[in-house]
């Protein structure tokens, strides 16, 4: 066989070969063993969560109240503070295309709150020579029911491990305790006031802000898992008392919340 033949037919048999491997490639795709298995945490398209929730630092909100008595002005402040909360969140998460999804869940949360008031208390015989008046309440309560509505990011790291970022819309319903009133008593001569009680009413509002956050969750089994995440929920709702001006509140704050998945 000469030079040129030979060339001929090494230029066929890569043809030929060529030929085979592009035909066999959407074959070869298809093969279960030439394909690897994708992740299992990539492999639901939604999973269910409940957490226990824990609610960092504390919120302050104040009131001050000027009214008539006595000719003058009364003027009444108070502080409020509300520390660490305790809660539950409940939450669906579903994956609608690759590594986006969206996430919905209601948690519910509640913290210890207290008052300190001060009040100024014209003289009823004297003109500019008001009497203080101090009280605090320590068993008040401050609570919160939050919807969030969140795009969620989701990272996998091998088989077990996932983290999930989001971010989205909240929406927060505020209530608390509120001091309405100063119970005093006085007696001649009149130069000192014993507060005897302070009048209490539970006041709400709600409003909308965001939140932002993210989480691990870590697979136990095809169907089970642990979830950790921490969340930051920044909402302004203003409370409106029976008396006296509004009280501002800054609702939300920072969020740690863990607890079980359930994949499907």
């Amino acid at each position: 066989m000469n030079r040129g033949n030979a060339m001929k037919n090494s230029k066929i048999a890569l043809a030929v070969l060529l030929a085979t491997v592009l035909w066999e490639a959407p074959v070869a795709a298809d093969d279960p063993v030439a394909t690897p298995a994708p992740p299992a945490a990539t492999a639901d398209r939604a999973r269910i969560f409940l957490n226990g929730a824990f609610d960092f630092g504390s919120l302050a909100y104040s009131q001050t109240r000027t009214f008539k008595e006595f000719a003058e002005n009364t003027k009444v402040d108070s502080q409020y503070s509300a520390g660490t909360g305790v809660g539950f969140e409940l939450g669906l998460h579903w994956r609608f295309k690759g590594r986006l999804g969206a996430m919905a869940s209601v948690t519910g949360s509640g913290r210890d709150a207290k008052a300190s008031v001060t009040a100024s208390i014209p003289h009823p015989l004297y003109l500019n020579q008001p009497r203080t008046a101090t009280a605090s309440q320590d068993n008040l309560s401050y609570h919160e029911t939050t919807v969030h509505l969140d795009f969620v990011y989701a990272i996998p790291s091998g088989k077990k491990l996932e983290l999930l970022l989001f971010a989205g819309p909240s929406y927060v319903d505020a209530k608390t305790d509120l001091i309405t009133q100063l119970n005093y008593k006085q007696s001649y001569p009149y130069d000192e006031v014993t507060v005897t009680s302070l009048s209490q009413a539970k006041v709400g509002d709600s409003g909308f802000g965001f939140n932002i956050g993210g989480g691990l969750d870590y697979r136990l089994s095809p169907r089970f898992g642990l979830g950790a995440q921490v969340r930051f929920t920044a909402v302004s709702t203003t409370l409106a008392p029976p008396e006296g001006p509004t009280i501002d509140i800054d609702a939300g704050g920072f969020q740690a919340a863990f607890g079980v998945r359930v994949f499907f």
